[in-house]
């Protein structure tokens, strides 16, 4: 037996109800065998109903098991909607998200997607036994924003309370939406009590920003906040930022404020669109400035990169490159915090390289490729160098008796110079070059046994070191 009922005079407000056995009276419709309802953006199962046109009120009871278009799964025992209003009552609600987070609750009550819990259970574990749970006298859901809010809160850890909290709202969906993250907490004999509590800001869909404000009660207090962004499809990057303030100096420090900032940027097509057709390009940076270690040491979160170590470096990389030809500009900044003048400390500010990749000469056997390299180490005070450096390997290879046998000669070229600054030696230049030559005879030999493939590679080398001058 099929039937609609016309709840409102909206399309959407219709009830289709199919039932093997329907009773019609001018009062309304009766089932009394397993019930399919479809209302709304649900499909309904009951074993049986009871609809009262006058009123305009569903009654269903049995197993009822409700089945929602946006993956919510609902059980109860009991169920009343009212078709004009859109309100619903349920006892014994049990719901499960798309998430796989359940409620129990000994009644409730819907209105349009909001529900009110009475007396509920919260969890996403195991049912009979879950290893968490909260309780909570009243919560409201939207079943739009997929929110829980819940009032006299407790939860409880293997059946042990552990926490309460007044008032509390749990996203049930995986979206990111602003709000307090989990805190941290802990206790040291030098620091007393500390405790940290993350509150996430979510911009838009492609920016976040994470605010951690942290106190440690005999210590002081401050706060880190950090930055992330999506700038394209092939780039990201973050920034973070803080200050901590001592009451007083601790042991093996000089500074009562500390403070400094984090910045990480990579994008693997950085200038792609205005270089030659067929070169590709990437640059990585990772920024450090700070006053003093214990900046590092302050954050109870990490950020990705950064060491805890007296020497903090900074890097910026940038390449680009074709089939044939690769370029590189990299240089380090170096901050060394054991020391109250960074002047002395060597920079890497910049190193240049270009490369030619392996490529045949003249004929196919003779091959060669092309390294040249500019390393520039600086600093405000002390002895300056600057390094230029040309390698270049050349190899002939001949294949003699049918492939069974393997010739190759390799001639290395290499040459460098080095030009000093910032010092009163009159001799400021120096040169460098070796040519050193490799003679290799050997062979490949393979051969198939059953499943598997057995290679001989036996060889004899000869190496020459060459002059040095």
């Amino acid at each position: 037996m099929f039937s609609t009922l016309n709840a409102t005079s909206s399309p959407k407000s219709k009830m289709e109800l199919i039932s093997n056995s329907v009773e019609a009276s001018n009062g309304g419709l009766k089932t009394v065998d397993d019930t399919i309802i479809y209302y709304e953006d649900s499909i309904i199962k009951a074993d049986s109903s009871d609809y009262n046109k006058t009123k305009k009120v569903l009654t269903l009871d049995g197993n009822i098991e409700i089945i929602s278009a946006n993956g919510t799964r609902e059980h109860a025992r009991h169920m009343q909607i009212k078709t004009d209003t859109k309100e619903t009552k349920f006892d014994e609600l049990f719901m499960i998200s798309s998430n796989d987070i359940w409620i129990y609750s000994t009644d409730a009550f819907k209105k349009e997607n909001q529900y009110t819990f009475n007396n509920a259970i919260m969890s996403s574990c195991d049912v009979t036994n879950p290893m968490w749970q909260m309780e909570f006298s009243e919560s409201v859901y939207d079943k739009t924003d997929q929110d829980l809010t819940l009032y006299g809160a407790k939860i409880f850890m293997g059946g042990m309370p552990i926490f309460y909290t007044p008032y509390l709202v749990v996203p049930l969906n995986k979206t990111r939406r602003s709000g307090l993250l989990t805190p941290t907490y802990g206790f040291t004999a030098s620091e007393g009590l500390l405790f940290e509590q993350p509150i996430f800001w979510n911009i838009s869909p492609s920016m976040d920003m994470e605010f951690n404000p942290q106190i440690r009660t005999n210590r002081s207090k401050g706060i880190y906040s950090t930055f992330r962004f999506v700038d394209s499809a092939y780039s990201q990057g973050s920034l973070r930022f803080g200050a901590f303030k001592d009451n007083e100096l601790q042991p093996n420090n000089t500074e009562l404020n500390h403070y400094g900032m984090q910045f990480s940027y990579d994008s693997s097509k950085f200038l792609t669109s205005y270089l030659p057709k067929g070169y590709k390009d990437g640059i990585y940076f990772r920024g450090v400035y700070l006053n003093d270690i214990e900046y590092l040491n302050l954050q109870q979160g990490s950020f990705s990169n950064f060491g805890q170590t007296p020497l903090q470096e900074s890097i910026l990389n940038y390449s680009a490159s074709n089939n044939d030809y690769y370029f590189g500009v990299y240089s380090r900044y170096f901050i060394d915090t054991r020391k109250l003048d960074n002047s002395e400390t060597m920079q890497i500010a910049p190193h240049f390289q270009a490369h030619k990749y392996l490529d045949s000469l003249l004929f196919r056997n003779l091959t060669y490729s092309l390294d040249f390299n500019v390393h520039n180490f600086a600093r405000e005070s002390g002895i300056t160098m600057t390094q230029t450096e040309l390698n270049i390997p050349l190899e002939f290879t001949a294949t003699m008796f049918d492939d069974y046998l393997n010739v190759s000669v390799a001639k290395d070229l290499y040459y460098s110079k080095y030009f000093f600054g910032q010092h009163s030696n009159p001799q400021d230049k120096f040169e460098y070059s070796n040519s050193s030559t490799k003679i290799k005879i050997f062979s490949d030999l393979t051969k198939k046994y059953g499943d598997f493939v057995h290679v001989i590679e036996p060889s004899v080398n000869y190496v020459n070191p060459g002059s040095e001058t």
